[in-house]
């Protein structure tokens, strides 16, 4: 199981949620405990993004890392896809 961080950044952007998005969070968030590397919503980012991965929720994306060693994921960003890739 890994520990799930929530940045500054990414909590703000949780508590901002409507309460059907944060159901459907809630579940990437499980998904990241078990395994955050090996589902097909978890895609490895390439460029300046490189090291990263974001998870697609419908039209948001959870963008996260991983530190394996260390069994924690910390989260980024959670953000609308019009607003995150600018």
């Amino acid at each position: 199981m890994f520990e799930i961080i929530l940045t500054k950044e990414a909590r703000k952007d949780y508590q901002k949620l409507s309460k059907s998005m944060v159901k459907h969070i809630n579940q990437c968030l499980d998904h990241l405990r078990q395994n955050p590397l090996h589902y097909p919503q978890a895609v490895s980012l390439i460029g300046n993004l490189a090291g990263y991965y974001r998870w697609r929720v419908g039209d948001w994306r959870v963008f996260y890392e991983v530190n394996e060693d260390k069994n924690v994921v910390t989260v980024l960003q959670i953000a609308h896809r019009s607003k995150v890739y600018k």
